[in-house]
């Protein structure tokens, strides 16, 4: 559906309320809007035998749903939505398989209303420049850095502005590595040199966490 979609310039991708078990990453690209019934009604989850894109297993990098404009390589995405789905990884998966994942930039991405269980949305490079983001609205059990962005860039003079995570509650009842929701920066030229990324307008609000009695300090990690 989504391939089809490109053919005629891009559009709403609509998943009807059910369950859809996958046996591949799903790739989502530029000027796509991938839309669930709600974020209880709609889930997708991968199959026992799930496969990852070949060009994510070649960077140890598997995932569900990976937001890039090519399924070889790392591509722009913009003017792109996610919404109103539940994405569902088995606990015993969860260590091999991410939710949503990127390695590069975004433009006009939203990612909302979203209930993520042991699933993460991280973007793990946004370099170079990425702006207008917002990923609101997600409820998540049990998920390793819910959501996660790298600034991470391989020269300066680069900006990323205009970010807005909010509204995200994680609880957690099992073992995870990191309970943390994180924007983090790691640029070169910081120290001795004027010629510095720009990070600007980064807005992170509403972000809750609770971690079950049961659990001891030296399983969650935040």
């Amino acid at each position: 559906a989504i391939n089809y979609t490109l053919t005629i310039g891009g559009g709403k991708v609509y998943l009807k309320r059910g369950t859809y078990t996958v046996n591949k990453t799903i790739a989502v690209p530029s000027n796509i809007e991938l839309a669930g019934e709600g974020r209880f009604l709609t889930m997708i989850q991968p199959s026992p035998t799930f496969t990852p894109n070949a060009y994510l297993a070649s960077i140890n990098r598997n995932t569900l749903i990976w937001l890039s404009s090519s399924q070889t390589t790392d591509a722009t995405v913009q003017n792109t939505s996610i919404h109103d789905l539940e994405i569902n990884i088995p606990f015993s998966q969860m260590a091999s398989i991410n939710g949503i994942y990127s390695h590069v930039n975004w433009k006009f991405v939203e990612i909302y209303n979203m209930y993520m269980i042991n699933a993460s949305c991280w973007n793990e490079v946004m370099a170079p420049d990425s702006h207008d983001v917002a990923i609101r609205n997600f409820i998540t059990i049990n998920s390793n850095a819910p959501v996660a962005f790298y600034l991470n860039a391989a020269a300066t003079g680069q900006t990323y502005h205009d970010i807005l995570v909010e509204n995200i509650f994680n609880y957690i009842n099992q073992p995870v590595d990191d309970d943390r929701i994180a924007i983090i920066g790691n640029s070169p030229g910081l120290y001795g040199t004027n010629n510095y990324n720009q990070v600007y307008s980064v807005i992170v609000r509403n972000i809750f966490v609770y971690v079950s009695p049961s659990l001891t300090s030296s399983m969650v990690n935040g």
